[in-house]
């Protein structure tokens, strides 16, 4: 089971994304957040680092279970580095997973 006990993130001005990190057991998992997938949650943020990451903070339940479902994916052998498809966590958003 992924936990996110840490609850640091961290915006990235090359790739316009929030970084976060989850574990299971041993294992951490980095996955980043695009800026066009918090837009889709909250259209009226503006693009900027202190709102992206207020976004985050807003949507952290969501983009966790998001997270979640994508680290159950790479262990069934079907790692994607395309995003998760919105159907798959309801009103959704990208989040991807960045091997260690």
């Amino acid at each position: 089971m992924l936990n996110f006990p840490n609850r640091s993130r961290v915006f990235d001005p090359t790739r316009r994304a929030v970084h976060f990190w989850g574990h299971d057991s041993a294992m951490e998992w980095s996955f980043f957040v695009t800026e066009e997938a918090l837009k889709r949650l909250q259209p009226n943020m503006e693009r900027n680092e202190a709102s992206l990451l207020l976004a985050f903070d807003a949507h952290r339940a969501a983009i966790h279970a998001a997270a979640s479902l994508r680290r159950r994916t790479f262990d069934a052998g079907m790692f994607f580095r395309s995003p998760v498809r919105p159907s798959a966590v309801g009103p959704g958003f990208p989040v991807q997973t960045l091997p260690r």
